[in-house]
């Protein structure tokens, strides 16, 4: 199994900062939102299409929703913006959605 590949939060941020997401691993998706029953690359897509660049932040929210911990209106607004993609997308949604959950999945060899 190939390490995890770390990333600083300065890498983090000149990701965000160019207009390019910042994906979660997808089994940290599986983990968080294993109630969900969809892809891990599927929801992915629903919060980068959402509008919400740092898909952290959803998963983050995820958490403390279920914690009971508060959570700001920031963290608010991008958890009901990926909720309603996910929930009810439009067709435009749905194919975006689509498309990013088919770059993020993993190729599987072959052999």
């Amino acid at each position: 199994m190939a390490p995890r590949r770390r990333i600083s939060p300065a890498d983090k941020n000149a990701t965000l900062a160019r207009g390019e997401p910042f994906v979660v691993a997808a089994a940290e998706v599986a983990k968080c939102m294993a109630a969900y029953r969809t892809d891990p690359e599927i929801l992915l897509g629903c919060m980068i299409i959402s509008g919400t660049l740092d898909t952290a932040t959803v998963l983050r929210t995820e958490i403390q929703i279920a914690s009971g911990i508060p959570i700001t209106d920031r963290q608010l607004a991008a958890y009901f913006a990926f909720r309603r993609v996910w929930q009810a997308p439009t067709d435009a949604e749905r194919t975006a959605v689509l498309q990013w959950a088919e770059r993020l999945a993993p190729r599987h060899s072959l052999h």
